[in-house]
């Protein structure tokens, strides 16, 4: 066996500048998100969420110009959405304001088109919702299917057909059709 090749930690970290409330720090599992949970899933991934919304971990936003000016924008984009601005208003007079006062100057100098772009496409809550609801649909056919799948493979093997022609027909294991 060859020697194994040392590679730098990983880490993996999430920021989190929604409207909703959000605590400073939380820790999120890959494994809370899998359908059939395990207590020792073969594959996990911790991440750490950081909440630099306004007022949150500001000891942090006071080391990161960066991302101070990156927490100022979105605070800014919402509230100029919660004053009644359209998306689109809301994104030019929050860049506008910006760059007037230092805020990403450089950073919207160089890249104003596609933060305008990235953010006139953001979803907003009816597309998700939408998204959700198909998502939901679908895991329901597949159910039905699989229902439907073991209801016909119960007639068959009633019908006397053999565990090896059912699996064929239905796309069951022989394993599934033994137990039905």
């Amino acid at each position: 066996m060859k020697k194994t090749t040392r590679i730098p930690t990983p880490e993996f970290f999430v920021i989190y500048n929604g409207m909703e409330k959000y605590p400073d720090k939380k820790v999120l599992r890959l494994s809370d998100a899998f359908r059939s949970p395990t207590d020792v899933p073969s594959l996990e991934l911790i991440v750490p969420v950081i909440n630099i919304a306004k007022g949150h971990n500001e000891e942090l936003l006071r080391q990161s110009a960066a991302l101070s000016d990156y927490s100022a924008f979105v605070s800014l984009v919402y509230d100029s959405l919660a004053a009644g601005h359209s998306r689109d208003e809301a994104i030019e007079n929050t860049i506008h304001f910006c760059l007037k006062n230092g805020i990403m100057r450089e950073y919207l100098k160089r890249y104003g088109s596609e933060v305008r772009r990235m953010l006139s496409m953001e979803w907003d809550e009816e597309v998700y919702r939408e998204v959700l609801l198909e998502e939901g649909r679908e895991e329901g056919r597949e159910e039905g299917a699989s229902a439907r799948a073991l209801e016909i493979a119960r007639n068959m093997k009633a019908e006397g057909l053999l565990a090896e022609t059912i699996a064929r027909i239905t796309g069951l294991s022989e394993e599934t059709i033994a137990s039905v």
